[in-house]
């Protein structure tokens, strides 16, 4: 829960979730009660290989300007954070992170990634 300045309860929460039957993301359910809106994407260049993935899967990410703070975690299906992999200040450039998820069961897991002011996601398929 988030709350403003006069002390009222404002809350939003992120989920994953079906924007129509071909497209998927992270989404926001705001304190109105009414709004959706979903976090774009569209300026983050990111993706993973091999995607499925049977014990470990490479996460590339591009960091624009020098001086960002970039956070990358891993969530399950069901929203749980899973782990943290980047949580620091990173200078312009191309990165790649070695994700391990031995330790994981089969299934559908996601990362959420933040670059400066921009949020995206993308979907990983851990095979058995």
């Amino acid at each position: 829960m988030l709350v403003d300045s006069d002390g009222n309860g404002i809350f939003e929460i992120l989920f994953y979730g079906w924007k129509s039957n071909t497209e998927s993301g992270w989404y926001s359910y705001g304190a109105n009660g009414l709004s959706i809106d979903e976090i774009h994407n569209a300026n983050l260049q990111t993706s993973n290989f091999p995607n499925p993935f049977k014990q470990t899967t490479t996460i590339k990410y591009s960091v624009p300007e020098n001086g960002t703070f970039v956070s990358l975690k891993i969530f399950d299906s069901y929203g749980t954070e899973l782990k943290t992999l980047v949580n620091e200040v990173k200078n312009a450039g191309e990165y790649e992170i070695l994700f391990n998820g031995l330790d994981l069961s089969g299934g559908m897991y996601f990362y959420q990634i933040n670059i400066g002011n921009e949020i995206g996601s993308k979907k990983m398929l851990k095979m058995e």
